[in-house]
């Protein structure tokens, strides 16, 4: 695992820039292996020492909420539903969804067909102004050996 100088400032896709000051770890662990969320929070706690951290367990991860509380970790009150900041994860099976059809002279291209840059362009019109990046999304599409 590897953590990009704190703090820093990145460039976003308008133009603007934003100063990284904190550090945010969102990660996943195979549930057969629950017992490296100990090592992944060993990491974190290193590797972003004296910054402001946060982190996003799953809700659902029972393990590992109360090993992050144990290594001195706090749910946030401003994420705790009603009208705060929340996160929800929704699943649907996809079996019954119609194929959609396109219109003439248009098809589907995944992000692998149209390359990183076409597939940054995409998230950074969705949701600008963004500091997604092709390098970053070469990354996040490496997976670990």
């Amino acid at each position: 695992m590897e953590l990009g100088p704190l703090p820093h400032r990145v460039r976003r896709s308008d133009g603007s820039a934003k100063d990284v000051t904190g550090a945010y770890l969102a990660y996943q662990v195979h549930p057969d292996h629950a017992g490296l969320v100990d090592e992944v929070i060993d990491w974190y706690d290193g590797a972003a020492a004296d910054m402001k951290r946060t982190v996003m367990p799953r809700a659902a991860d029972e393990f590992a909420l109360k090993r992050w509380a144990a290594h001195g970790y706090e749910t946030d009150p401003a994420s705790l539903g009603d009208a705060r900041s929340w996160t929800q994860l929704d699943e649907r099976d996809l079996t019954d969804v119609e194929q959609p059809v396109l219109p003439d002279g248009f098809r589907f291209r995944t992000a692998d067909e149209a390359g990183p840059k076409a597939a940054v362009q995409a998230h950074s019109d969705a949701w600008a102004p963004s500091t997604y990046t092709a390098e970053g999304c070469r990354g996040v599409r490496q997976r670990a050996t």
